[in-house]
């Protein structure tokens, strides 16, 4: 972020793109099969809910530009035990969607040494991809796709609350 941002306001260090924040309603449906009637699914009801729409990119750029587009939406009102016994208080509980089938690292420790590797420099990515090349694969692959999930905000009349274009 330092060698980023020497010249201008230092933004996020990921999702640093203000595509869309907005307030809504999560409801969970009636009569779910018993094996998906856990957690916050247990009962039918419908809770407050915030929902971000970003992009993968650590910079900002075009929307034209493939990447790997994402909604992270927060439900506020969640009662029950917290995964982390250390973590954050309150009653919300997060879910983390991606525009591919899978997310690009299978585990925290290989994200941080992909995350390390794209900080390190270009020999480190070289052989941070070398060495994991089915990193580079499922990174290539979800590039590849341009989802668009903002496009069910905007049929729900989301528009707007909607932040300035960049």
């Amino acid at each position: 972020m330092q060698r980023d941002y020497v010249k201008t306001r230092t933004l996020r260090d990921a999702h640093p793109k203000l595509h869309g924040c907005v307030r809504g309603e999560f409801s969970v449906a009636p009569d779910l099969p018993k094996e998906l009637s856990i957690g916050v699914f247990k009962q039918s009801r419908t809770y407050p809910a915030w929902i971000r729409f970003s992009n993968q990119n650590g910079t900002i750029s075009p929307d034209s530009k493939p990447d790997i587009r994402g909604v992270a939406i927060k439900l506020i009102g969640v009662e029950g035990a917290r995964l982390l016994p250390d973590g954050a208080q309150g009653a919300t509980q997060d879910f983390i969607l991606i525009s591919d089938s899978r997310f690009v690292t299978k585990n925290v420790a290989e994200f941080d040494g992909l995350v390390k590797a794209l900080i390190g420099g270009m020999v480190s990515i070289a052989w941070y991809f070398l060495t994991h090349l089915r990193v580079l694969r499922n990174l290539m692959s979800s590039l590849r796709r341009s989802a668009t999930p903002w496009r069910f905000a905007i049929s729900a009349s989301f528009l707007p609350c909607w932040a300035t274009k960049q």
